[in-house]
C-alpha cells in the first residue's frame, strides 16, 4: 500500500487492513473509495465505518479481530451509537454466512444479493 492510501486510514484500519481484505474479499480500490462516512475505532479490536442514511445506521465496513464475546461488546457500542443518532435500524452487507450473525447478534437477513458474471465472449 502506498503512502497516499495509508494517509486516509485510521490507526485500527492501518493495523488490520490486510486481514480485513483477505476475509472480506473486498477490493482495496473499493475500500479506499471516499464516502461521507465516519469511523469508530475500537483500540485493539478493529473498527466500524458507518453513515447515517434516512434514520438507518448503515455500516460500510467493519472488522473485529477478537473472540465473539468482545465482538458482542463492539456490537453493543454500535447499537448505542445508532440510538444516539435516533436511527430506526442498523443495516450492512456481508459475504459471510448470515446464520452466524443471527445467532450471535439477533440479526435477521432481509434479502439476498445474487450475481451472474458475464464473460466478454459472445
Amino acid at each position: 500500500m502506498d503512502r497516499v492510501e495509508e494517509a486516509s486510514l485510521t490507526k485500527q484500519q492501518s493495523l488490520y487492513i490486510d486481514e480485513y481484505l483477505k476475509k472480506s474479499k473486498d477490493d482495496i480500490c473499493d475500500f479506499m473509495t471516499k464516502r461521507d462516512s465516519k469511523v469508530l475505532d475500537v483500540p485493539g479490536v478493529g473498527w466500524v465505518e458507518y453513515q447515517i442514511v434516512d434514520n438507518i445506521f448503515w455500516i460500510w465496513t467493519a472488522f473485529a479481530k477478537t473472540e465473539h464475546s468482545i465482538t458482542k461488546l463492539v456490537w453493543n457500542r454500535i447499537i448505542k451509537k445508532a440510538k444516539k443518532f435516533n436511527c430506526d435500524k442498523i443495516q450492512f452487507i456481508t459475504n459471510r454466512n448470515p446464520k452466524a450473525f443471527k445467532r450471535l447478534f439477533n440479526l435477521e437477513p432481509i434479502q439476498w444479493k445474487l450475481e451472474l458474471k458475464l464473460s466478454k465472449e459472445k
